[in-house]
């Protein structure tokens, strides 16, 4: 089965060089999903550094075009136990800098050539226990806390019991309109958590935005592709990067990857980086299944998240989502959710058929509890891509504290373009020799 991402399919065909001899700079981004993006872009805003930007394959086509396309502002552990480990300012504090994301987000999407524009609509969490309703209740009252309001709108059938310590936090709703909002046949759901939601090619944005900044920065802005990284060397002022044809001589170096790149990181002033860098990421294979039509109305769009039952064997045991969106002439219906761990010391491989009877089970949710099928479907995508999971479920963005001159904007989490423009952002203020305050990202 072909790893067909659909949003590769959109890309121009656009080359860049490899790395074959010694180059300098004074910042050197390692990965051109959309992390390294966006972190190159704010670099060069923000700072008059110089930079460079490597990936090991093509720009934007690794995970950042082997994703789900959603954007959303959620954390993948509770705030609950966010709160418990780092406070209740803290867990505020980012849930609101990822919330201000959105705006930085539409700005650099303002600047690049995207037809159509992305555009934010209402998506769901679809919850079908009341276990799971008090859960995201926890978190609602922590957000309360402090005077944050809520994002978002939580919405509960009227027949379900809630405790009334969470009075005021949700909605009542019928079961009809409950499952409009769902996009589902089912009847079992008891409430769903609406959020502000949208669903982009973040590959062509990569592509996009690289261009811009070729075009911006002509003098302080250099990109190559299939240049993958062997080694790091950190020094006290310089850094050097040797890679398969070639060098860079820098003196920060920004690591946009998933983490399970196989180069060596030697730290010349100070303790071992390489042990607690690989042990600190989980490498997960995502899987996502598309379906191509013209059956749907023009203003169609739609996120659902379907959070997991475990029961009998008709019911599925894993977190699923589905998406709908414009797609060229038509439109696309995706679904996804299925993950599989990459096993310690295995290098992902994006022409490998990962688990090819796990999309029967994409293909059997599809069928038997979506409530938008489309009635002919033109063409089907497969496809996987790499997420690298922090172990303690929260993105990686800061300054490496063994040596400064390495810093990381990594660990997607299953949700990570918000918190990646974030990253990008934080980089660049701390290149730029901004004073920023520790956060709960600092937790190399």
């Amino acid at each position: 089965m072909l790893n067909n991402s659909p949003w590769i399919e959109q890309l121009e065909d656009i080359n860049y060089d490899q790395l074959e001899k010694t180059v300098d700079a004074e910042v050197c981004v390692v990965g051109a999903g959309i992390s390294g993006c966006l972190s190159a872009y704010y670099i060069l805003e923000n700072t008059q550094k110089s930079v460079i930007l490597l990936d090991a394959w093509k720009v934007g086509q690794s995970a950042s075009g082997h994703n789900a396309g959603q954007v959303i502002n959620q954390f993948e552990r509770s705030a609950k136990s966010i709160e418990k480990e780092f406070g209740t300012k803290k867990v505020i504090e980012a849930r609101q800098v990822i919330e201000d994301s959105w705006t930085r987000l539409l700005e650099i999407l303002d600047k690049i050539d995207l037809t159509p524009q992305p555009r934010i609509f209402k998506g769901y969490d679809a919850y079908n226990s009341v276990e799971q309703l008090n859960n995201i209740l926890d978190d609602l009252v922590v957000y309360n806390k402090l005077g944050q309001r809520n994002f978002e709108k939580l919405y509960i059938l009227k027949d379900i019991h809630i405790d009334h310590k969470y009075a005021g936090l949700y909605q009542r709703i019928e079961l009809k309109k409950l499952k409009d909002y769902l996009d589902t046949q089912r009847d079992d759901f008891v409430g769903a958590l609406e959020r502000k939601t949208l669903i982009m090619n973040s590959a062509l944005v990569c592509q996009k935005l690289i261009q811009f900044l070729l075009q911006v920065y002509p003098k302080r802005f250099r990109v190559f592709e299939k240049t993958e990284v062997i080694r790091i060397d950190l020094g006290l002022q310089n850094s050097f990067l040797k890679c398969n044809k070639g060098l860079v001589n820098c003196n920060k170096i920004v690591l946009c990857t998933n983490g399970f790149e196989n180069f060596q990181i030697n730290n010349k002033n100070g303790e071992d980086i390489i042990k607690s860098f690989h042990q600190n990421i989980i490498g997960k294979v995502g899987l996502m299944q598309g379906y191509f039509s013209f059956d749907y109305k023009e203003e169609i769009y739609s996120a659902v998240s379907y959070s997991p039952r475990k029961g009998n064997l008709k019911e599925y045991e894993e977190y699923i989502y589905t998406t709908k969106r414009r797609f060229g002439e038509g439109f696309l219906l995706t679904v996804g959710g299925t993950e599989m761990n990459l096993k310690e010391g295995y290098k992902y491989n994006r022409d490998v058929d990962y688990k090819a009877d796990k999309y029967k089970n994409l293909e059997k949710f599809i069928i038997t509890e979506y409530a938008n099928l489309p009635k002919k479907v033109i063409k089907k995508y497969h496809w996987h891509g790499l997420m690298g999971y922090t172990k303690n479920m929260i993105r990686i963005v800061g300054v490496e504290p063994r040596n400064k001159n390495l810093l990381y904007n990594l660990g997607c989490n299953g949700v990570g373009l918000l918190p990646s423009v974030f990253g990008g952002w934080k980089i660049s203020q701390i290149i730029g020799g901004k004073k920023v305050e520790k956060d709960i990202f600092d937790s190399v």
